[in-house]
């Protein structure tokens, strides 16, 4: 126990990521029984490669200089009713550390001050997620004001288990690798309809829809692989997508569903399940053995039981909370 060990804090610079994604791991193992992120992931997060302090990001420290919190605040791809996401870790060892928690929870609101309002000048929404077995974190955003939003589910299946089948593209339906150097646009515009309806979604302009995905894929850095992104096309209309990552949590045999969507039109006719099984050949193809991915345990458009038809299978869920604060100048 660390309860009265006091500690120090500074930004994270790019010298950091070895011992942020051990942070991480170690909570992830208690939580999860699995690691969280690799390096190379985490190198992503960081603005450049430099040696120099990352202002969004903040890790704190013991007597013995080992890094024992991390947290990052930022603008959420999702949901984009969030203001400010807050990523905060804290070792789980030193977890029932509440001085260390308040001194966490405390940089992390004094950042989300500083990030841009999206819907409105006079409000920030704070959002974090909590697992469903932190106690320790869950009674510190609570004590906080914050409050339950929604609940998402990670789902997993094995990709040599049992043979992936092969997927039944409806007629007129084709699939291809997507070109975002001409199809970004298209892209971007198809992921903003077939996400409209989603909790926590907001309406947005063109521009910002395609502003918002260019900036998403290019901070994927190299893990952003083009082969593993396809689009559905109903002659040359883009219908739906799926893309993945490989490497998922630092193991090469490990990947992640980052999406799949279809566009309403063009729903209840298996587009959705072929995109899915495509993608789970490919990701099987590469030497993946698992593949995983998170839901919003109420989606709307029943997006659970499509999962579990094609072999996912829920592990555990996790919550997300958000507070509500007048903006404050800075």
């Amino acid at each position: 126990m660390m309860s009265n060990t006091p500690f120090t804090s500074r930004h994270a610079t790019f010298e950091d990521v070895a011992s942020i994604a051990s942070l991480l791991n170690n909570a992830a193992q208690r939580l999860y029984g699995k690691n969280r992120v690799g390096d190379d992931e985490v190198k992503t997060w960081f603005r450049t490669h430099e040696p120099v302090p990352q202002e969004d990001t903040q890790c704190w420290f013991d007597t013995n200089s080992r890094m024992v919190a991390y947290a990052q605040v930022y603008a959420p791809e999702y949901p984009p009713t969030w203001d400010a996401y807050q990523d905060a870790t804290v070792l789980p060892e030193v977890e029932t550390n509440r001085a260390l928690w308040h001194a966490v929870l405390d940089w992390c609101e004094a950042f989300s001050q500083r990030c841009r309002p999206r819907q409105s000048p006079d409000v920030r929404v704070y959002g974090a997620r909590v697992h469903e077995q932190d106690a320790s974190k869950r009674r510190e955003y609570l004590s906080r004001g914050y409050v339950y939003a929604c609940t998402e589910t990670l789902m997993l299946r094995s990709l040599i288990d049992a043979a992936v089948a092969t997927p039944a593209w409806p007629d007129g339906i084709h699939i291809r690798q997507i070109d975002f150097t001409t199809e970004l646009e298209a892209y971007a515009l198809a992921h903003g309809e077939a996400f409209a309806d989603e909790w926590g979604e907001r309406e947005m302009r063109a521009e910002e829809l395609i502003r918002g995905r260019r900036g998403e894929i290019a901070s994927w850095g190299d893990e952003f692989i083009p082969e593993l992104w396809f689009a559905a096309y109903d002659g040359d209309q883009l219908v739906g997508s799926v893309g993945s990552f490989v490497n998922h949590g630092g193991k090469r045999e490990c990947s992640y569903l980052y999406h799949v969507f279809v566009r309403p039109a063009w729903r209840k006719r298996g587009i959705a399940k072929a995109l899915l099984l495509h993608s789970f050949s490919v990701l099987a193809d590469r030497g993946c053995e698992t593949v995983e991915l998170h839901v919003e345990s109420k989606n709307p458009t029943g997006a659970l039981q499509l999962y579990e038809s094609v072999g996912l299978k829920p592990v555990w869920q996790q919550n997300l909370c958000q507070k509500l604060l007048p903006a404050t100048s800075t």
